[in-house]
């Protein structure tokens, strides 16, 4: 089955990123926590039933203290694609990048300062197998909010990953992205009150 090809690839990946490699239950899927400077990374899959084939796709999250309370979602532009959200649609004036993506955020002027030009190559490589990108305030399955300050990066891929040099890659786009919101002031550097 698929999911063993997961396993293996997380078991693989997990060393060449100084991560915790947690072995799937009987009905699970394995789980990857891996630190990068004051945040941990998890990694897992997440079965949803728009997945290729309805295999699990690929999912990070990483809590951040989020002082100035951002938000955004990135997303693929596709039929029946448009997130639920009430944040208001903004063009980047990247036109390679708005033909593909859709952006809703709270803070457009903010938002824009994440697409200077060194930002737009990794974002567009962590988005070239992914439908959404995204700060939200709480937990989507589970709708648990999250504590006051305390927002989720958060991403999954389009389709099934389990190469391992493939796994990687979305690791250290996803890390960048967080060292831009650090640069940026949106993520802290004080350590969130919560841990997945």
């Amino acid at each position: 089955m698929a999911i063993f090809s997961g396993t293996a690839a997380f078991r693989q990946l997990a060393p060449e990123i100084g991560g915790q490699f947690i072995e799937p239950g009987l009905i699970g899927y394995p789980v990857i926590h891996a630190p990068h400077r004051h945040w941990i990374v998890t990694l897992d899959f997440i079965a949803l039933a728009t997945g290729a084939h309805g295999r699990p796709r690929l999912r990070l999250r990483a809590p951040f203290a989020n002082p100035q309370d951002f938000r955004f979602i990135i997303y693929r532009k596709a039929f029946l694609n448009t997130p639920r959200s009430p944040l208001p649609v903004i063009q980047t004036g990247h036109a390679d990048f708005d033909t593909s993506f859709g952006v809703k955020t709270n803070d457009a002027s903010l938002m824009l300062k994440l697409f200077t030009s060194p930002s737009i190559p990794r974002l567009s490589n962590l988005l070239s197998t992914s439908d959404e990108l995204l700060i939200t305030d709480h937990d989507h399955l589970l709708g648990a909010p999250l504590p006051q300050g305390v927002s989720l990066l958060w991403i999954f891929t389009e389709n099934y990953v389990d190469d391992p040099g493939q796994l990687k890659g979305v690791f250290e786009s996803f890390t960048e992205t967080l060292d831009q919101l650090a640069s940026l002031g949106i993520a802290s550097d004080r350590e969130p009150e919560y841990k997945l």
